[in-house]
């Protein structure tokens, strides 16, 4: 794992995993596309993901060197939703997992999943995560009925710093995007270094598991 990622930020771009696909070949093993302002993001099906230019986190990561099979490809998105409840939880914000790929803080949605893959013949060639984030947004078009973002949830003068230094950059009015990135990607490493850089069955099982506790009841 490289201690410094490989994170190229665009200032404008339809859509973080689109410009990813296009530059897939010359793109290392966990690089990161970043989009500072996205206009055609996407979500699933033919949804599309609406976000403030410059406000929030709009990127992809690349995948590549997979060893496990196109049938366990459900655990990229389990390690990728686990890696953005913990990020929440570094702010102090308690988020759960709702099927297939949202992220929820109580009945509000604050990320959504977008997740493409390359098979050929029986191997995983290559897969491209694209994360929507909310963290800086405070008001949102009312066309999305439930949105939230870090900032409306984060009530940052009731943290303690001494049990989470990690936060101590976080107290600013907005969180600086790059760090937050740094953040998530580290976080998205540590699983990705657990459970997708060997093929163990039972590390998988354990992903499962993880991944079922932290589900959203409805």
């Amino acid at each position: 794992m490289k201690s410094n990622p490989v994170i190229i930020w665009l200032d404008v771009a339809e859509s973080s995993n689109d410009e990813a696909r296009r530059a897939i070949d010359s793109l290392d093993n966990l690089s990161v596309v970043a989009v500072r302002c996205q206009t055609k993001g996407r979500g699933q099906r033919t949804n599309t993901w609406e976000t403030a230019p410059g406000q929030n986190l709009t990127f992809s990561i690349v995948l590549k060197d997979l060893v496990i099979l196109p049938s366990e490809q459900i655990a990229i998105s389990q390690i990728t939703a686990l890696s953005v409840v913990d990020f929440l939880a570094l702010h102090g914000i308690e988020a759960k997992i709702k099927l297939p790929n949202d992220i929820y803080v109580g009945y509000k949605k604050i990320c959504g999943i977008l997740i493409e893959n390359s098979i050929c013949s029986n191997n995983m060639k290559w897969s491209i995560i694209g994360v929507g984030i909310n963290v800086n947004q405070t008001t949102f078009p009312s066309s999305l009925p439930n949105p939230t973002s870090i900032l409306l949830e984060c009530d940052r003068t009731k943290l303690d710093l001494d049990t989470n230094p990690d936060l101590l950059l976080n107290l600013d009015t907005n969180l600086d995007l790059n760090t937050q990135l740094e953040y998530f990607h580290k976080i998205f490493s540590s699983y990705h270094t657990k459970y997708l850089s060997r093929r163990i069955e039972t590390s998988l099982d354990e992903l499962e598991h993880l991944f079922k506790s932290k589900l959203l009841a409805l």
